[in-house]
């Protein structure tokens, strides 16, 4: 699976993908820390990456939304 780690995640957690198999690479180590949302949003998807993340309102811009294989933090609450 091909991930990138948000800011927010622990960078650690690559090298134990990476063990896994997994082609996960970091916000960080691409020097992509601070960049907006709907940008990286855009450089996951060119990619083909998913973004691993803990920003809460990542999909709260008009060009993002929560797709069939992203988990809404808002049903699990409320389910």
């Amino acid at each position: 699976m091909r991930l990138k780690l948000d800011e927010n995640i622990d960078a650690r957690l690559a090298g134990l993908l990476q063990a896994s198999g997994h082609d996960a690479l970091t916000v960080r180590e691409q020097n992509l820390h601070g960049t907006d949302d709907v940008d990286l949003y855009h450089i996951c998807s060119s990619e083909n990456r998913a973004l691993v993340t803990l920003d809460l309102d990542f999909f709260q811009h008009p060009p993002i939304s929560a797709g069939k294989y992203s988990r809404d933090h808002r049903s699990a609450r409320s389910g």
